[in-house]
């Protein structure tokens, strides 16, 4: 089984790269159908969407 949540170290691990991670979207989509027009913070950067 997939773990949610933060994991158990998270709040005393060092945060290196704030936008570094992956976001589980699969829930969203099978409920709700939810697709994100930007998929990444990248793509919306590249795109001019910040």
């Amino acid at each position: 089984m997939q773990q949610r949540g933060p994991a158990e170290d998270a709040a005393t691990r060092a945060l290196e790269d704030p936008w570094d991670g992956i976001c589980d979207t699969s829930a969203i989509r099978r409920e709700l159908g939810f697709r994100p027009i930007y998929p990444t913070l990248y793509t919306a950067r590249d795109a001019g969407a910040l």
